[in-house]
């Protein structure tokens, strides 16, 4: 499912005017992805697998910065700048172009000894100059299971 929707986002942020068209690759960092199911879901994992699946499916057309380990890069640079450890070369820190953010939202039904969910993955894309959303995307999966204690 995870694979399905990166790859059908990873296509849709690339067919955007602002992505596909650019002089050269836009930078987009995430936001955090709000979880409004009942599902527990590690919203790390859930961002590593995302992220891991655009970049493949991107081809190049979008940098996605390292947004999560900002404390850990900027550390880093200062050693750099300092001397303490060697730079290849000297760049000012990549500003972001754009904000992908998401929400997952659920709906459970229950019948008999069956439970079925649709959980809905919604995105967007939002232009970190103008606060235009760019694009946006909804996808959907039902998934069937057995029903739970807390059913009754």
């Amino acid at each position: 499912d995870l694979r399905t929707i990166a790859q059908r986002m990873a296509r849709g942020i690339v067919t955007v005017p602002q992505i596909g068209s650019a002089a050269s690759p836009p930078r987009v960092a995430f936001l955090d992805v709000n979880n409004r199911t009942n599902q527990i879901i590690d919203k790390e994992i859930f961002l590593n697998s995302i992220r891991t699946l655009l970049i493949q499916h991107s081809q190049g057309k979008v940098i996605f910065l390292d947004r999560a380990r900002i404390n850990q890069i900027m550390a880093e640079r200062e050693l750099k700048r300092k001397g303490v450890v060697g730079a290849s070369e000297r760049k000012i820190m990549s500003g972001v172009d754009f904000f992908l953010t998401g929400e997952l939202n659920a709906i459970d039904k229950v019948e008999g000894p069956s439970r079925l969910t649709y959980t809905r993955y919604s995105f967007r894309l939002t232009d970190a100059e103008s606060s235009d959303i760019i694009w946006e995307d909804a996808y959907e999966v039902k998934k069937l299971g057995k029903r739970g204690v807390f059913d009754q």
